[in-house]
Parts: C-alpha cells; structure tokens; sequence
C-alpha cells in the first residue's frame, strides 16, 4: 500500500481539470443529441424523453459550473451584488463630484463602519477588504 501511494499522487490537478473540462463537453454534446432527438423523433413520447434528457444534461452542467465556481450558486444574491455595486459605484462618482472637503465619504464610512479613522491628507484609511474603494475615492 505504501509504495502505491508513493508511485502515484492522490491527485493530478491538471488531470483533474481535462476530466472536468472533458464532462462539461460531454454535457454539452448530449444537450445537442438530446436536441436533435426531440426534433426528428416521430412519435411524440420520444420526444418528450429527449427533452427530459436534454433538461437533465443542462441542469448536471449548471450544478457542475456552481461548483467549480465558474457561476454563482445562488442567482439571487448574485444579482443582488450586482445591483449593490452599481449603487456603489454611483455613490462613488457622487461623493468624487460633489464632495471636495470629503466631510460626506468620511461621515458616510463611519456610520458604515468602513474605517476607524477620519481621512487625513486625502488619504483613506480602508481595512483590507475595502482596498478595493481606493481606486473609486478621491
């Protein structure tokens, strides 16, 4: 058993990787066959089979997207983000605009709790997860 384990790794991530970019593909063909199932079949319960079938294959590669994180898993928050970073972004270009003292950003952060300290010298004071505002603020 020893040398078994010592002859072969647990696991090869390139390998792991064409596996799965391999089943998507498969995923992805049988969605076309189970297409052209239910559109040349001549009796209708053929058909109806094959659209269950093509269903079933794109529902496998939606779950196997969700858990390579290439999609979201949750549609919802998902959007939700979207539409709280167009917020952000539009406060952003508010508070660039208007707000020459900074006194807003500064208020607004501290009731959001973004920072610990008032903005000194243009600078901001963000934690680690809010690098990112750096680019957006003044």
């Amino acid at each position: 058993m020893r040398g078994l384990r010592e002859a072969e790794p647990l696991f090869d991530e390139t390998a792991g990787l064409e596996v799965l970019r391999d089943t998507v593909e498969q995923l992805d063909a049988l969605v076309e066959k189970f297409a052209l199932i239910a559109e040349t079949a001549a009796h209708p319960h053929v058909a109806l089979g094959a659209v269950k079938g093509q269903l079933s294959a794109i529902e496998k590669r939606l779950s196997l997207q969700q858990q390579l994180g290439l999609l979201p898993a949750d549609i919802g928050l998902y959007r939700q983000s979207l539409e709280l970073q167009e917020v952000i972004d539009v406060v952003g270009d508010v508070l660039r605009r208007y707000d020459k003292t900074g006194a807003i950003a500064d208020e607004l952060l501290r009731r959001l709790d973004c920072r610990s300290t008032p903005r000194q010298d243009s600078q901001w004071d963000l934690p680690a997860e809010y690098a990112w505002l750096e680019d957006e603020l003044p």
